[in-house]
């Protein structure tokens, strides 16, 4: 491996381990580690992981039956693909997976995102202002947003 190579690793690594989110996002696209074009804004992620946290509190405290899942248009959306890297490579949210995977690929039906949108906000809500789990109707009020 060149010594230049060996360093970039290394400096990626470093940024990795120690939380340096901006230089490590700096370090994999300006060393032509990643190409700028497929980073996933971090806002994406955030909204990917949010949705998932989303659903499985609605799994856990939910009628699993009123239950329907929004994904992402694997086709348009870079959200898709971190979202099966979230499911399948780190093997986090098992009961999404296992509920909804054949639904995480919304084949382009945004037309459900409205819903997903409103359920998102209701989730916000009761969390910031910590009834979520205390509020026995949080998954119904969530459901019906």
């Amino acid at each position: 491996m060149e010594e230049s190579t060996k360093r970039l690793y290394q400096n990626i690594a470093r940024a990795l381990s120690e939380g340096y989110s901006e230089i490590y996002n700096r370090l994999l696209t300006e060393d032509g580690f990643v190409e700028e074009s497929k980073v996933i804004p971090a806002e994406q992620q955030g909204e990917v992981l949010e949705d998932f946290e989303m659903y499985q509190f609605l799994i856990n405290h939910g009628k699993k039956s009123d239950i329907s899942f929004v994904g992402y248009d694997a086709n348009h959306s870079t959200k898709y693909g971190f979202a099966m890297y979230v499911l399948d490579e780190l093997g986090a949210y098992p009961d999404i997976k296992e509920r909804f995977l054949n639904k995480i690929n919304s084949h382009g039906m945004d037309a459900f995102d409205d819903k997903k949108s409103s359920m998102i906000l209701k989730y916000r809500e009761l969390k910031r202002q910590g009834v979520l789990y205390s509020d026995e109707d949080s998954a119904t009020k969530i459901l019906e947003a």
